[in-house]
């Protein structure tokens, strides 16, 4: 009886074809280990992390700010990978792609998104600044200035673009605001970089020096025109140097010792100078080639 079935079963396409489908739906019908669900604690652990990355002034690491969240630096990092691969949130692959440091990606999300909130704005502009695009990050800061002339955080954005955009005057003006509303070491050591800047050399080393003997390390970590990632136990090693007002003139200290040395710089030609330039030279060649012996 069993090898009639087993036979049947064999010659008959109509059953196996039965079979094949009931295979198919019962695979169908099993559960699928498709894309990790993201848990809301990761997707707020990333947002608090950012939120705390995102400032001028004395500017915080992501280890400092796991610290604060009483996390580990590596489980935030793993959250925010979390979050840029799965969520189908913008905002919030935005806000991973800033901790994980990608600021590229993260500008490229947030130029997209309708700035509608001041946190967006400001990671837009974050993000702008790590990428050394000043000119957007004033832009938008210039907006923003104009429903709210006292957002330090815009201030402190415009004092630092304009100085190495060389808009010196509109430097020296939002830097000194941003100061006098509320004071800050890093403030304190831009306006010095900006009153030399506008020409008052002895007002911008006064200020400096204070800083260097304040506290020196602290140049080194502060959101500035300046910022650099020399470590901290090299600092003797090394200048703080700010240019005058036509940068004509290097104005030099070592961090180590006291006393200002002032060198040419080499000045950048105009477009007009260059191209004057190019036109007699071409004149010269003209002349070379037209001589007769």
């Amino acid at each position: 009886m069993y090898r009639r079935i087993k036979h049947k079963i064999k010659t008959s396409r109509l059953i196996q074809y039965t079979l094949f489908l009931i295979f198919v739906i019962i695979l169908a019908l099993l559960p699928y280990p498709g894309q990790p669900n993201l848990k809301q604690w990761e997707i707020n652990e990333v947002s608090a992390a950012k939120d705390c990355l995102v400032v001028t002034g004395l500017p915080a690491t992501l280890e400092d700010c796991a610290k604060q969240l009483d996390v580990e630096a590596e489980e935030v990092t793993e959250s925010a990978q979390h979050v840029f691969a799965w969520s189908k949130d913008e905002k919030q692959k935005a806000e991973a792609a800033i901790v994980l440091s990608n600021f590229t990606a993260a500008k490229e999300i947030l130029e997209e998104i309708i700035i509608n909130d001041t946190s967006v704005s400001n990671d837009l502009i974050f993000a702008s600044m790590n990428l050394r695009q000043y000119g957007r990050a004033a832009e938008l800061c210039e907006n923003i200035i104009k429903n709210d002339a006292n957002n330090t955080f815009c201030l402190d954005v415009l004092g630092i673009s304009y100085y190495v955009l060389n808009k010196n005057k509109e430097s020296f003006e939002y830097g000194k605001k941003a100061y006098e509303l509320y004071p800050h070491p890093c403030r304190y050591l831009n306006l010095g970089l900006q009153y030399g800047n506008t020409g008052n050399i002895s007002e911008a080393k006064r200020i400096l020096d204070d800083m260097i003997k304040t506290n020196k390390n602290i140049v080194l970590s502060c959101w500035s025109p300046i910022k650099t990632s020399i470590p901290a136990s090299d600092i003797d090693r090394y200048n703080l140097c700010f240019l005058n007002d036509d940068k004509s003139k290097s104005i030099c200290r070592a961090f180590a010792r006291e006393g200002w040395i002032e060198g040419n710089t080499t000045r950048i030609k105009t477009p007009e100078e260059i191209q004057k330039e190019e036109e007699q030279k071409r004149l010269l060649e003209e002349l070379d080639e037209s001589r007769v012996l």
